[in-house]
């Protein structure tokens, strides 16, 4: 597990990161990032789903893990509420959220059809939340307009 990441640093994964080392290691041994994605360690978790995010296709066998995972946005918008101040939303806490939702969200609809299910279950909690989001912008109301757009991408593949 912990040997995936072993002498290599850790920074956050992004669309430019293809050709970093570290990628060309996750997407040599995805498998391990199973017991990553379910690790108690929020950083670690993060950690784990921007590298599934940077994989082509998500494997099918880190659908279940990784859908537990997305339940943190739910966590992250709550932590980002609970440390703004009225009038003065936390930005940081914000960005950090919706980062986490749009990584949790390209690497699970990378894995296709089959997470279908599972990842309609998480969105439609991270709707929930989000809407409960007092600003009409910043990126916990984006997080609430991704999350929907989303659920009505799901719908229409569904029929």
């Amino acid at each position: 597990m912990a040997a995936l990441f072993r002498g290599r640093a850790r920074p956050p994964y992004t669309a430019s990161s293809a050709a970093r080392p570290e990628v060309e290691a996750v997407k040599a041994h995805p498998a391990q990032l199973g017991p990553l994605l379910r690790s108690r360690d929020k950083n670690v978790v993060r950690q784990a789903v921007f590298a599934v995010a940077s994989l082509t296709a998500t494997p099918a066998t880190l659908i279940d893990a990784l859908a537990a995972a997305g339940r943190r946005t739910v966590e992250l918008i709550k932590d980002a509420r609970a440390a703004a101040l009225p009038n003065d939303p936390d930005l940081v806490a914000a960005s950090r959220a919706y980062t986490y939702l749009r990584s949790w969200d390209q690497a699970m609809d990378q894995a296709g059809p089959a997470s279908a299910a599972k990842r309609r279950l998480v969105l439609e909690e991270i709707e929930r939340e989000a809407h409960g989001s007092p600003a009409a912008e910043g990126d916990l109301h984006r997080i609430a307009i991704e999350s929907r757009k989303a659920l009505d991408s799901l719908d229409s593949s569904a029929h």
